[in-house]
């Protein structure tokens, strides 16, 4: 071992500070706004409509960020697809008679 290494060995490790990540904060305001909670809003199961706004407000914010809809996809438990939807890009691409 060379000299620096046991000098530095007797040091206890400094704590780590559990920081949210940026996305994480903005998806729990959001959710917070709509009066739930992020892990209710992700959630699948019957009464998943009830949280669409939260979702949809969600992933726009994410998109705003410069996200992919698979990342984003990713991190509210949709698929990309339906993230698009979300966003209104399926909508538009309808309407000019692209199929989706």
């Amino acid at each position: 071992m060379g000299i620096v290494k046991a000098r530095l060995a007797w040091r206890e490790p400094e704590p780590k500070v559990q920081e949210q990540p940026h996305w994480r904060n903005v998806v729990d305001d959001i959710a917070r706004r709509h009066g739930v909670t992020y892990a209710r809003a992700i959630a699948k199961g019957k009464r998943r409509n009830a949280t669409l706004p939260a979702r949809v407000e969600m992933a726009r914010a994410l998109r705003a960020e410069g996200w992919s809809s698979t990342m984003i996809g990713r991190k509210l438990n949709r698929d990309h697809t339906t993230i698009l939807l979300y966003l209104g890009h399926l909508k538009k691409q309808r309407l000019k008679g692209v199929p989706t």
